[in-house]
């Protein structure tokens, strides 16, 4: 099995940089968390306030799992 470097530095994946990993990463939930609520279907996100997990229906309504 094929590990990491312990210390990459500012080296990415794929000969990409971290932030632009972390970039495209970051576009590609936001992508389909858009999709989703085009679909109308609910979204999974986190609380960090209260620690729990929840569904977020398209109308804003959380419902914690």
């Amino acid at each position: 099995m094929e590990s990491f470097p312990k210390n990459a530095g500012n080296q990415g994946f794929g000969g990409l940089r971290v932030d632009e990993v972390s970039r495209a990463f970051d576009n590609a939930v936001k992508q389909e968390i858009a999709i989703k609520q085009k679909k109308g279907q609910p979204v999974a996100r986190y609380d960090t306030e209260t620690g729990r997990a929840y569904l977020e229906n398209v109308d804003g309504i959380r419902e914690y799992i």
